[in-house]
């Protein structure tokens, strides 16, 4: 199995930016709901991304689509759930005061880029952190680190041990090499491939398995064309306080 960058290029041509599984209609209601409840203009948010405000006006009239990694950052920056956001799922939540627990925190203060799992695997080689969101993280990591933020309840589970829930950012290093036990973020090539996903690594004696941390997820076998983009360093999860 190849570690890091042996994407083929039918691969590379899979991790095109996907759009919300919503309608465009009902996306933009829920934005602009979740808007107004955070007390929020289209100038704040577009102030938080880093773009300009008539590209959020865009959103909400249904004439534009947020780029994905965009996407990823407005849950954190509306204060709302993402999975009601994306998909209408759960209920609006604006919380009164936020504070940011980190998980597995080493020393140091580093800034990286927000970028949404199908992107990933191609940065920082074919794409440029220079339009991109960044979040600050307390941990030492490797340059071309990335944040990318958990989509989806392969990682979440009730009880001992990590988990992983919808909207926790975890932070990739793709310069640490990966170990058994490891938490690592994964890219499947051929009949598997889908969005890249985030996985405990183990060896089994024949190969290397990726087993999410949900035990109602099965785990997948690495091939040699299946790419391990980097290693999971901590968790940043924001809670109501």
């Amino acid at each position: 199995m190849n570690h890091r960058r042996k994407a083929s290029s039918t691969t590379q041509e899979r991790q095109h930016t996907a759009k919300p599984r919503s309608a465009p209609s009902e996306f933009r209601t829920r934005l602009k709901l979740a808007r107004m409840k955070a007390d929020l203009t289209q100038s704040h948010i577009a102030n938080h991304l880093g773009i300009q405000p008539q590209a959020v006006s865009l959103w909400e009239s249904g004439d534009g689509m947020p780029r994905h990694d965009h996407l990823l950052a407005l849950p954190g920056v509306l204060g709302c759930d993402p999975m009601w956001l994306f998909y209408g799922m759960e209920v609006p939540r604006r919380a009164k005061a936020t504070r940011t627990q980190i998980l597995h925190i080493d020393n140091g203060v580093a800034s990286v880029p927000l970028i949404d799992s199908m992107r990933a695997a191609r940065y920082p080689h074919h794409l440029s952190a220079s339009h991109m969101p960044t979040i600050q993280v307390p941990v030492k990591v490797a340059p071309g680190s990335f944040a990318i933020q958990i989509w989806d309840a392969s990682n979440s589970h009730i009880g001992l041990g990590m988990s992983f829930e919808v909207g926790d950012t975890v932070i990739v290093d793709p310069q640490r090499s990966p170990k058994s036990n490891d938490i690592v973020f994964v890219g499947l090539a051929g009949h598997k491939a889908r969005t890249p996903f985030v996985g405990r690594l183990l060896n089994t004696g024949k190969g290397q398995v990726v087993i999410p941390m949900n035990p109602a997820v099965p785990g997948i076998d690495m091939s040699e064309n299946d790419i391990i983009i980097g290693v999971v360093v901590t968790c940043i999860r924001s809670v109501s306080g």
